[in-house]
């Protein structure tokens, strides 16, 4: 949780460093395709290790890592059609 009691005279919040970097990570989390729940709880661990075993901590990441396996795959799989598609396009004539 992010505390927001700073503010500066003009009522802008004031953030830490670690808002800060909790806010790049659900951004960047968000760019890749993860659900907000993925970025939740992968930001659990990082937020409040305490309260995880090393078993939970273990699972969530293994689980994101099939996802992102997966996201991989789909992305070679695309790159492959594109590669093709420019492949049959000879240039400047229409076929």
């Amino acid at each position: 949780m992010m505390d927001h009691d700073g503010r500066t005279e003009g009522g802008f919040r004031l953030y830490s460093e670690g808002d800060l970097q909790r806010l790049k990570f659900i951004r960047y989390g968000r760019k890749l395709g993860f659900s907000l729940e993925a970025i939740r709880e992968l930001l659990s661990i990082r937020v409040d290790p305490a309260h995880h075993t090393c078993q939970e901590s273990k699972a969530i990441v293994e689980k994101r890592l099939s996802e992102v396996a997966q996201m991989i795959a789909e992305l070679q799989t695309m790159q492959r059609s594109l590669r093709h598609l420019s492949d049959a396009c000879c240039g400047d004539s229409h076929s």
